[in-house]
């Protein structure tokens, strides 16, 4: 276990990655880290690691607001959403760091949903299964950011995907995409409305 700052936690697994393959280490790699450190911050480590294909699972933890910080806006906030430096909304959409993964042509990349508990143990069994740079992307509550009820947070989450607001999907080599649950038709109100953020 290592502890990084925001925006080197791509580049410091890199180097683990490589000193534990010198030494003819097989365990994985494995990076956590938020939307901050992962679409803003990090961002050029990442993409760094990513375009080599370290042999790295990322998983980025998508709270969609800076939320040690004091809860400010980053790339991942979506369009609309009220946060510390945004308090009359974000007027920018939020990135596609998905997109961005996939344009690196990785071996794997992949939406989890915590309210999908199988596929999301699917994906995290087949991505330690594979080499090269797996990317894993989480949306997760933050309820003081998101203005919402802890006990909420996996039905937040369960609308979110209903409404099509979160995708669950997965890429792999970046060409071949797969669907893993469908958008039902739940309207997008009733996911924005158990939260005050927007």
């Amino acid at each position: 276990v290592a502890a990084t700052t925001f925006a080197s936690a791509a580049a410091v697994a890199t180097g683990l990655s490589l000193v534990g393959e010198i030494n003819g280490e097989d365990a994985p790699v494995m990076v956590w880290a938020g939307d901050g450190g992962t679409y803003d911050i990090g961002v050029a480590t990442v993409s760094a690691a990513a375009e080599r294909n370290e042999n790295i699972l990322y998983f980025c933890y998508d709270n969609e607001i800076y939320g040690n910080t004091g809860g400010q806006r980053s790339s991942a906030t979506p369009e609309g959403v009220s946060t510390s430096t945004t308090p009359r909304g974000k007027s920018e959409r939020k990135k596609d760091m998905m997109a961005i993964m996939a344009a690196h042509r990785i071996p794997y990349a992949a939406t989890l949903s915590v309210a999908h508990r199988d596929d999301f143990i699917r994906k995290v069994r087949y991505a330690l299964g594979v080499k090269g740079f797996r990317f894993l992307v989480l949306l997760s509550p933050c309820p003081t950011g998101w203005k919402s009820e802890p006990q909420e947070s996996v039905e937040l989450i369960d609308l979110a995907v209903r409404s099509g607001m979160f995708p669950v999907f997965e890429v792999f080599d970046g060409m071949r995409y797969r669907i893993n649950v469908r958008p039902d038709g739940t309207l997008l109100e009733k996911y924005a409305e158990r939260q005050r953020r927007y």
